[in-house]
Formats: C-alpha cells, sequence, structure tokens
C-alpha cells in the first residue's frame, strides 16, 4: 500500500520480522544502495524466486557498471535518481520471474561471457560439466592425426570445407547450439581444436555467431543450420573426436511444472524431449556413433534418472554395442545427479 509521505510499504517484514521495509518511490532522495539491496532481496523473496539476495546483488551491479565482487564497496554511496529508477525497473522485471540472465543480458559460462536474448536457451551451470568432460577427454586422447583427421562429406560452403581441412587439432561436433556456449568454450579450452555446430534454429545461430564474433572466436567455429546430424552425409565417415549435445530431456507431461523462468522463456524446442523426455536423445545416440573416430567421444547431458533408464534399455544398448560404443560411467554434477552419458567409438586411436 502507498502512505501519505509517499513511502510504499511492503510484506514480508525483516529478517526478525519486527520492521515494515519502506523505500521512497522513485527511488533518489538519501536512499543508499545498501537499503535498496535489502529491500529489492525482499521483493524478490516474496515473488518466489531461488536465489533473491544474489539476484538483488547482481542487478545493482550491472545498473552500477560493475561487477557483483566490488559491489559492497559501492553499497553505501546514496542513490541517483536515474540509476534508482533503472534499479527498479530491473526488479520489477525480475519479480515477475523474468529470467536474471536476460535481464543481464549475459550469462558466465567456464569463464566466457556468453550473451544471451529472448527466443534462445539460457545457459545453465549443470552444462559446465559437459564441457568439462569434452575437455578433459580431448587433452588425454593419446596421439590424434597431425592434421585432424579427413574432412566430412557433407552439404557445405567451399569455406566450410577449407575450415575442416586447413585446421590442425580434434575434430569437435555440438549438436543443438543454442548461445554457442559449449562449442565457444570448447574452441577456448582446445586452441587446437576445429569446431562445429548445429541447430535448427536460425535465431540461436545468429546469437551464437554474435557470441563467437565478441569472444574472438569467429575463425573457431564454424555454425550450420541442420537439424541434429543432417548437415552431414551418410558417407562422412569417422570424422570427429568427440560429439556433444544439450538435448531437450524434460518429459512433455513435466513442461508445466518447471519454473517460470525455464517454462516461460526458454523455447519449447529447447525442453521438450517427447513422453519420456528421450526422443532426441535417442536419435542422437542413433546418428552419432557414425560420425566418430576410434577412441572418439560421445557426450550428453540428461536429467535426473535418465542415465540408468538409457542404460536400462536393452534396444539403446544392444545398437551402441553394434555400433562400435563402449558405454562409461556417467558423469555427476555437483548436485550429485549423473548428468553427462558418455561413450566411447572403440577401437585405437589412429
Amino acid at each position: 500500500m502507498r502512505t501519505a509521505s509517499g513511502t510504499q510499504r511492503v510484506s514480508p517484514t525483516g529478517p526478525k520480522g519486527n520492521k515494515t521495509l519502506t523505500r521512497p518511490l522513485g527511488g533518489g532522495g538519501s536512499e543508499r544502495w545498501a537499503e535498496a539491496v535489502q529491500y529489492a532481496s525482499y521483493r524478490l523473496l516474496r515473488a518466489g524466486v531461488a536465489s533473491p539476495r544474489y539476484d538483488a546483488e547482481e542487478l545493482a551491479a550491472h545498473v552500477l557498471g560493475t561487477d557483483r565482487g566490488r559491489l559492497p564497496l559501492l553499497l553505501h554511496e546514496v542513490m541517483d535518481s536515474h540509476l534508482a529508477e533503472e534499479f527498479w525497473r530491473l526488479v520489477a522485471q525480475r519479480a515477475s520471474r523474468i529470467p536474471l540472465q536476460s535481464l543481464l543480458g549475459s550469462v558466465g559460462f567456464r569463464g566466457l561471457r556468453v550473451a544471451v536474448r529472448p527466443g534462445v536457451f539460457i545457459p545453465r551451470p549443470e552444462t559446465e560439466v559437459l564441457v568439462e568432460v569434452a575437455v578433459e577427454h580431448l587433452r588425454t586422447q593419446a596421439s590424434l592425426p597431425e592434421d585432424g583427421g579427413p574432412p566430412p562429406e557433407s552439404r557445405l560452403s567451399a569455406r566450410g570445407a577449407r575450415f575442416m581441412a586447413r585446421r590442425r587439432g580434434p575434430n569437435v561436433l555440438e549438436i543443438g547450439t543454442g548461445s554457442g556456449c559449449v562449442a565457444l568454450a570448447v574452441a577456448h579450452e582446445i586452441p587446437a581444436s576445429k569446431v562445429w555446430a548445429t541447430d535448427v534454429s536460425a535465431e540461436a545461430l545468429h546469437c551464437a555467431a554474435s557470441n563467437a564474433t565478441r569472444l574472438g572466436l569467429a575463425g573457431r567455429v564454424v555454425f550450420l543450420r541442420a537439424d541434429l546430424t543432417s548437415a552431414f552425409g551418410r558417407r562422412a565417415g569417422s570424422a570427429f573426436d568427440a560429439v556433444l549435445s544439450n538435448p531437450p530431456y524434460v518429459p512433455t507431461a513435466q513442461l508445466h511444472s518447471l519454473m517460470p523462468e525455464v517454462s516461460c522463456h526458454d523455447p519449447v524446442r529447447a525442453l521438450d524431449g517427447g513422453p519420456d523426455g528421450l526422443t532426441v536423445v535417442r536419435r542422437i545416440l542413433k546418428e552419432a556413433p557414425r560420425l566418430l573416430s576410434p577412441g572418439g567421444l560421445l557426450a550428453l547431458e540428461l536429467g535426473d534418472g535418465q542415465a540408468d533408464e538409457l542404460l536400462g534399455d536393452e534396444k539403446t544398448v544392444d545398437w551402441l554395442g553394434r555400433t562400435g560404443m563402449e558405454i562409461l560411467d556417467p558423469v555427476p554434477d555437483l548436485a550429485g545427479v549423473p548428468r553427462v552419458f558418455r561413450a566411447l567409438k572403440k577401437g585405437a586411436v589412429s
């Protein structure tokens, strides 16, 4: 409610429950950033935001043009009226459950700052495990061919063919690149790698290409508009040392129960994995083995319990065996959830 003095009272109250928080309408005046961040934290808490204090601090740092680590040095300062107006606008949007990353315009991923935009899947921290698995494999893989192996036969431009042919080091394919975070992180951490990334969304590919340019990696990754591996011909051969994907894996019936930040803002095509969440995963497992070189890694991010479900699927296990794949133990994320399904192409690395 609004009071006669022009302040807005809110509930719940402070940590001890004995004081009603207020803030001047429109910000400014003598209000300091410390008070504003405290108020914003409670407002976001009321709205159901999972990390209200963190988000309030990130928004304050964003408006002040600094990073969250340096924010404490500025909290004692009085709010400028224009900055206050921008801060409270962002807080209101976050309270409406617009993702923090969308409001900031970017997200940190493996030490890179990746831009995000509406209509493109927002990277999550657990996907960093997928990159970690790939990087560790590529760094320890024994004696790759000096030229990285022959380029795959595909429906590509002459420029794309020259790219694959001229670069040295491991060849990597990411399926469903979205913002490009996985492909760009691999290219950044494995400087000798040649990375290809596919997506069906033109909007996602534009975002990914823009990120590559901004991060100075435009010459390191080729982005292709394609459905999974369709850009590569059936006679592509064993061209890649790693095939990676964070595919849609949410069961269709569970889409409505996701947090609003996800269900209302991420593209459905990047979430919906079909009746059991594994429709796209099974397609990748069917298509990817032919593209892997001996010793090559297939790594897919999955949801909780899905790795065990795949391991219990006789048809899937049989298919992987017949295509020369050896299933490895899944890799857990920081919460202990088996997050990354792994399989290796059998045979010595030539």
